[in-house]
């Protein structure tokens, strides 16, 4: 069993011996994604950039406006984590919101960088900006399991105040860099977290499918352990497809449900599907 979590079989579920609660002690891998700064607040206010908004009041950088597609994708990110967190979001025309989003090629230097979003402070304004020009920003990558999809959640998750895998006030256990480092057990990749740079499986995904479609499992642990979890969500007992064939849109998926209260981590593979239940038990490792 590795330190992050227990595996537990479906006939235990069904027999009802799931733990209920989430307890996160020290030395615990979720550690690496607190970067000591949240919002204070949980109604956040969003607001997408119009063409050619800012400076004034979207930091240095004016954006290309949004289109209604890229718009949806982000709302449908704000979706994913707001369903693991008490946290909600509100899209609003002014322009003085608690997220302002940008969409701006000129921000950046290589389409190898795909955005960046200020962590919060209590309840100030936090600018994200997205590389319309970066690697997955297309109508597929930005589909569930693109790359451009998981660099929205991403960012999102930053503007709440998860840190990287890697770097940061507490960096995972056995990574010394950003890329191609899984660190203790594995752990410093997409299937588990999604502010990993290692997207998806062994860092394989591609601009279309293979990355993470919402928080993963130590994602939602912090989140949670900022503002709560979101105990409304999936209370029955809800049915999850999973992807058979590893096409386009294939994902990798960290499912909370609040009836059940455990972190449900689904992902394809190549020509084939796997289900893995990953109830959250930390402990301090033993080696």
């Amino acid at each position: 069993m590795c330190e992050v979590c227990q595996a537990f079989s479906d006939q235990a579920m069904a027999a009802g011996e799931m733990p209920q609660s989430v307890v996160i002690p020290s030395n615990s891998p979720v550690d690496s994604l607190f970067s000591g700064t949240q919002r204070t607040d949980t109604n956040i206010s969003v607001h997408f950039a119009g063409l050619g908004q800012g400076p004034t009041v979207f930091e240095n950088t004016p954006s290309e406006g949004w289109t209604a597609y890229e718009r949806a994708r982000v709302e449908a990110a704000l979706t994913a984590i707001s369903n693991v967190a008490n946290v909600t979001f509100t899209v609003t025309s002014n322009p003085d919101a608690d997220f302002q989003l940008i969409k701006s090629a000129a921000a950046f230097n290589s389409p190898n960088s795909l955005g960046y979003f200020y962590l919060p402070n209590g309840t100030g304004r936090s600018p994200g900006v997205f590389n319309s020009d970066g690697i997955g920003w297309t109508n597929d990558g930005l589909r569930e399991g693109g790359t451009g999809y998981a660099t929205v959640v991403h960012e999102l998750l930053h503007g709440l105040g998860l840190g990287h895998t890697h770097d940061g006030i507490n960096v995972m256990d056995g990574v010394t860099q950003p890329f191609n480092d899984f660190g203790r057990n594995n752990l410093n990749q997409g299937i588990y977290s999604t502010m990993s740079y290692n997207s998806g499986l062994n860092g394989t995904d591609n601009a279309n499918r293979g990355a993470e479609a919402g928080p993963m499992a130590l994602d939602i642990a912090a989140l949670q352990a900022i503002y709560g979890a979101n105990m409304s969500h999936a209370t029955g007992q809800d049915v999850n497809a999973l992807a058979t064939t590893n096409s386009d849109g294939a994902a990798s998926i960290s499912i909370w449900e609040a009836g059940l209260r455990t972190l449900r981590l689904i992902y394809a593979k190549q020509r084939s599907s796997t289900k893995r239940v990953a109830v959250v038990l930390y402990q301090a490792p033993t080696t």
